[in-house]
């Protein structure tokens, strides 16, 4: 299964070929992909405005963050990356995951949604919302980045994974492990 992570977030809402993208990426989330004749590969395409809200300086009011999810899920990703439940203190744009999820208009929608967690504190949280099918953990194969990103060393890291996934199983989620550095990184290692 290939999984491909799109990024239209940031395009307004009255870009003119903004639509043209969307379309895009939903025909391309719909289609099958083949290397061989004997082995068909599903593309999945998952959309992350999360990402680009979480490195915003200027909060995003919630009302905008819920009317622009509403929108992507009309389209037709697989998935949507649209929260975290991180410390607010870590990641201020994020504080409001609950509000969103709640406010969601998931009704026609066959996109599932995901959110990331950083610790097993995050991953109880997002047990409880019903709308949420993944949880990513963000894994870094270098030392330092884990460090940065997750305030744990790899080690800690690594059983941490283990207690999400518990999560996830008793909680009917899906845990994606996120691996970031893994083809090389700036820290030198």
């Amino acid at each position: 299964h290939f999984f491909a992570f799109t990024y239209t977030y940031l395009l307004p809402l009255s870009m003119p070929h903004r639509q043209n993208i969307i379309l895009f990426a939903s025909a391309l989330s719909s289609r099958t992909m083949s290397t061989r004749a004997d082995s068909p590969r599903q593309v999945d395409i998952i959309e992350c405005p999360r990402d680009a809200m979480q490195g915003l300086t200027s909060f995003v009011p919630t009302y905008r963050k819920i009317r622009y999810i509403n929108e992507l899920l009309k389209v037709g990703f697989h998935t949507i990356d649209c929260g975290s439940f991180v410390p607010a203190a870590a990641v201020p744009q994020m504080k409001d995951t609950t509000e969103v999820l709640a406010s969601l208009d998931l009704g026609a929608s066959k996109s599932k949604l995901s959110v990331v967690v950083c610790n097993p504190r995050g991953a109880e949280q997002a047990a409880r919302e019903k709308a949420v099918s993944y949880m990513g953990y963000p894994l870094s194969a270098s030392e330092t980045f884990q460090k940065r990103n997750t305030n744990r060393n790899i080690a800690a890291a690594l059983e941490d994974v283990g207690r999400v996934h518990e999560i996830c199983r008793s909680s009917d989620k899906q845990l994606v492990a996120c691996i970031s550095m893994g083809f090389g990184n700036p820290y030198g290692e």
